[in-house]
């Protein structure tokens, strides 16, 4: 935290202008106010590694050598410095929470804070670090968070304690990640309605940029779940949750373990003693990464269902058993579409994943790697994607000769996506479509892809379809004037065949 003594301008220029009388100075005054945040938040760093706080400071010198260097500014400016530091907040409505501490809404409607249920003696280190080494976050054009990450620090001024009790983050909106691959969802008036399978992999896509993020910056998610990712379905945009859970190692090189985990998503390389220490390793967040990709894309199934064996084994025995989708073990059932639906490129990641990586966990794929992979599927105008004749709805992997969404409709008996005209030579038979709306081909530094809110027909994006190439068609007309003109000349040459016939007959 900073104060008023940490900002450059109050040394001497500050205290000339502080005991200067109107005696000395007779030139009229221009008051300048500046109101400065000191707050912990200042001291988050750029890419070059330079905090905001140097940043102002910086700033103010230059002011400083400006007014000094200005006659006539030394003697008619006046300033006075107003820092936001030590703000009261006002915890007001709990709206979630967990094992470490609750969430409340407070006086400022963008704003939450967790209050500790027992703070922990170095939460107040690992708070600073946090707010000093913030991860890159996607650009985005409405203002998304994708990271409740700590802010400032709270500080109980109850009974004039003074202690550590929580910390300030940006409010953030949406539902959890398993609400996207549930179908239910995907239909009517539903959370989800109007998903696609393009959607499925921009969910996908920037769950993976995210975590490549979190990875980079040094940290490990550790207790990473569909619980602690929020979805916004009009965007398709995610936020992580629950980062002062992260793992990671402070400026003194101290590290501060992650002390959660779920065991329905953790990695089966994670042993009692990891457990019990806390530390984890990035490609631990990879398993689990790779996990919630499954679910996305095979609308639910989950990698290590439907064992196919004699024996009774649990979902939880066969991912500890290294027995998936991927080395053949389990399937899904008919109500499920099955792994050959996925693009090669995906397959592969999913086999390294949870196959190859069983055996050797560092052998996972990365969070870039899935970035790389799904970003080769969505740019240069889809072409890893098709649509379907019968369904616009239906948009599946380019490799598949068929529509994979209609067979597993034919299959359940229902579908689980919502019907619309499919584009057919550009032309829908029961509308003209809207133009589609370009999706601008991710980059590594504005890496989200936002999609409309799908609201009835109308505003669907038009799926993009290779024109068919017919040759050119003969109208009835036309075909009626070759025939009788082909008639003809057949009687005329019949004609003349029997002319000669009767004259070769008459001289013989």
């Amino acid at each position: 935290m900073y104060d008023d003594e940490d900002l450059v301008l109050n040394d001497d220029f500050a205290r000339e202008a502080e005991n200067a009388t109107d005696s000395d100075n007779p030139e009229p005054r221009c008051p300048c106010v500046f109101l400065l945040d000191t707050s912990g938040s200042m001291n988050t760093e750029d890419s070059y590694g330079i905090s905001a706080i140097s940043k102002l400071n910086t700033g103010l010198q230059t002011l400083k050598k400006a007014i000094m260097d200005d006659s006539k500014a030394r003697k008619r400016v006046e300033l006075a410095l107003v820092n936001k530091n030590d703000q009261e907040i006002i915890c007001k409505n709990r709206i979630g929470g967990g094992g470490s501490g609750d969430v409340y809404t407070t006086n400022d409607d963008n704003y939450v804070v967790k209050i500790y249920k027992s703070p922990l003696p170095e939460i107040a280190s690992k708070l600073q670090f946090m707010i000093s080494n913030v991860p890159d976050q996607p650009r985005s054009d409405n203002n998304h968070i994708s990271l409740t990450w700590p802010l400032d620090i709270l500080k109980d001024n109850r009974g004039n304690s003074g202690s550590v009790c929580g910390y300030l983050m940006k409010k953030a909106e949406g539902v959890i990640l398993c609400e996207a691959w549930d179908r239910e969802n995907w239909k009517g008036n539903a959370t989800f309605s109007g998903h696609t399978w393009e959607r499925a992999l921009i969910i996908a896509y920037n769950v993976s940029v995210m975590v490549q993020n979190i990875h980079a910056k040094g940290y490990v998610i550790g207790d990473i779940k569909p619980d602690n990712i929020l979805v916004r379905n009009d965007t398709s945009q995610i936020t992580i949750i629950d980062t002062d859970s992260f793992q990671l190692k402070d400026s003194h090189e101290i590290t501060h373990p992650c002390r959660w985990r779920t065991d329905e998503y953790e990695a089966p390389d994670i042993n009692n003693e990891i457990r019990d220490k806390g530390l984890r390793e990035p490609h631990q967040d990879c398993f689990t990464l790779a996990f919630m990709i499954n679910c996305l894309l095979l609308h639910g199934w989950r990698p290590f269902a439907g064992y196919t064996g004699n024996d009774d084994v649990s979902e939880q025995k066969a991912m500890e058993s290294g027995f998936s989708l991927y080395s053949g073990h389990c399937k899904p059932n008919k109500r499920f579409p099955s792994i050959e639906c996925l693009p090669q490129s995906l397959s592969e990641l999913f086999y390294r994943t949870f196959v190859t990586g069983h055996k050797n966990p560092r052998m996972r794929p990365s969070a870039r790697e899935w970035t790389d992979a799904i970003e080769s599927i969505l740019e240069t105008n889809r072409q890893g994607l098709s649509n379907c004749d019968v369904n616009g709805k239906h948009i599946f992997a380019a490799h598949l000769s068929a529509c994979p969404w209609c067979a597993l409709a034919k299959q359940r008996g229902r579908d689980d996506y919502e019907y619309q005209p499919p584009v057919i030579d550009g032309v829908s038979p029961q509308e003209i479509p809207p133009p589609r709306q370009k999706i601008t081909p991710p980059v590594k530094n504005n890496p989200y892809i936002n999609i409309p809110s799908p609201v009835g027909v109308n505003s669907q994006p038009k799926p993009l379809r290779q024109p068919k190439i017919s040759p050119p068609a003969v109208s009835n007309f036309g075909l009626t004037i070759i025939l009788t003109w082909t008639l003809i000349n057949l009687i005329i040459a019949c004609f003349f065949m029997y002319l000669n016939n009767s004259w070769h007959t008459a001289h013989m």
